[in-house]
């Protein structure tokens, strides 16, 4: 097999993961509130990261720790936003909502890269809000925006400056140890908002425990190292096309397990929406504004 095809395929597999990650959390939701199971998702991810980082750890500068926390702050609203949405809305259209920041990227990062906006850029962002009007087609007559789909809007802004900042940080210090101290940050945030905000519980039964451990391992470490792994050896282009199915597994896990229901409007916003972000980066590559 070819080193393309074969990063490729890891990569869809990363995205499989992460589109399983919706279903985890949903199933979970029952038994935890949702910012002390993020808290939780990210606390049990720190002893693995400990042990790939160890011999590194003293190398953790003033200026790689106060990226790894802002980076911690950012992706604590993006899973934090998300997390708690998925008590309003289904699996599906919270991924795929989340999504938006793959469009939502080109138009915020100008001010911290100084990269160019492209036309293509502007058309897929106007396909996208079509599909997503489409989606939530309540608001179109009249009626109230799903609480869920709001905060998975808010989610995909926080992801936005998450990918703006990981780029430029990551150029400038170790991504381990940057994952190390934003993982920590994350579930340091969470955990206290958890215990601010929320009235903390946790019933153990089989639905929450596999939830987390799906969570702590392919949801995030394993997902981590295949991407940091394989994402160099692919072409910017077909990343994006690839992460493309990370809502569409999320859609399909959604029905398949979770009985969620998707009608023939529903299908067409999300082809909108998809087909909007993959237009963006294919064309935003070949003509600025």
């Amino acid at each position: 097999m070819k080193s393309g095809t074969r990063s490729e395929l890891y990569l869809l597999l990363v995205t499989f993961f992460w589109g399983g990650t919706f279903i985890a959390t949903k199933m979970a939701l029952p038994g935890i509130p949702p910012l002390m199971l993020l808290g939780l998702r990210f606390a049990l991810s720190l002893p693995f990261l400990l042990i790939l980082s160890a011999k590194r750890v003293m190398q953790i500068t003033q200026k790689l720790l106060l990226h790894g926390i802002l980076l911690g702050i950012v992706v604590s609203g993006g899973y934090g936003f998300q997390t708690v949405g998925l008590q309003f809305t289904t699996a599906g259209r919270s991924a795929l909502i989340t999504y938006f920041f793959a469009l939502l990227v080109p138009f915020l990062q100008r001010p911290f890269t100084g990269k160019a906006l492209h036309r293509g850029n502007i058309l897929g962002l106007a396909i996208v809000i079509v599909g997503l009007s489409v989606l939530n087609r309540s608001a179109l007559s009249g009626g109230a925006l799903n609480p869920g789909d709001l905060l998975a809007l808010g989610s995909a802004v926080s992801f936005t400056f998450f990918i703006i900042f990981l780029d430029i940080f990551t150029r400038k210090g170790d991504l381990h140890l940057l994952t190390l101290v934003q993982f920590f940050t994350t579930s340091l945030i969470s955990l206290c908002a958890s215990f601010l905000w929320e009235h903390p519980f946790l019933h153990i039964d089989p639905r929450v425990l596999w939830s987390l451990l799906y969570l702590v391992l392919p949801g995030t470490l394993i997902s981590l190292l295949l991407m940091n792994r394989f994402q160099k050896e692919v072409t910017p282009v077909k990343a994006v096309i690839i992460y493309a199915m990370e809502p569409v597994f999320a859609i399909f896990l959604g029905i398949i397990l979770l009985h969620e229901y998707m009608g023939a409007l529903d299908w067409l916003g999300t082809l909108m929406m998809l087909g909007g972000v993959i237009l963006s980066d294919i064309l935003g590559k070949k003509e600025n504004i």
